[in-house]
């Protein structure tokens, strides 16, 4: 079983003193809607085959689940795995890793979505680019720079801007 620090995607640039994120990303999403390509090698993203799911090593990590923990703090040191997918596949995906790994689930609570969802998207659930900036902001490091090409950015950062404000400066 390949542990990710042997991990292609895994380098010295990928080494950083912030919380590390795994991406384990359904390919088959249209790479228009995907959110979240844009950010392949930036550090502390790393992206995962979902082909080569049992390859791959999920211990230690956190589980990035809408039914999680909701979490307040997260440490430098912190690997977390986060599924992208649309919410039908997401399920089966979160099913498999559940069977094969008892990760820790955490979850972003507070914030709301910009993204024009289609059904089926749980209550609290956020799309890949706004969790992951989301996740930035509770470990202390606001990174606009995620947004970069994300359409919904400023509604997003506009539906939000009380949580943000509140709680996360």
């Amino acid at each position: 079983m390949e542990t990710l620090e042997n991990h292609k995607g895994f380098s010295a640039r990928s080494r950083t003193s912030s919380a590390r994120v795994f991406i384990l990303k359904d390919y088959k999403e249209s790479a228009k809607k995907c959110s979240i390509i844009s950010l392949k090698g930036k550090s502390g993203i790393d992206f995962l085959d979902r082909l080569k799911f049992d390859e791959y090593d999920f211990s230690g990590m956190l589980l990035l689940h809408p039914d999680g923990e909701p979490i307040i703090k997260i440490s430098k040191n912190e690997k977390i795995l986060l599924v992208d997918s649309n919410w039908r596949k997401a399920k089966k995906m979160y099913h498999r890793i559940e069977q094969k790994f008892n990760l820790p689930k955490i979850s972003v609570n507070g914030f709301k979505s910009a993204y024009p969802w289609k059904a089926g998207r749980p209550e609290n659930g956020l799309c890949s680019i706004e969790v992951l900036w989301t996740l930035k902001l509770i470990a202390g490091e606001r990174d606009d720079s995620l947004f970069e090409n994300y359409r919904w950015k400023k509604e997003f950062l506009e539906l939000n801007k009380n949580t943000i404000t509140a709680s996360h400066l």
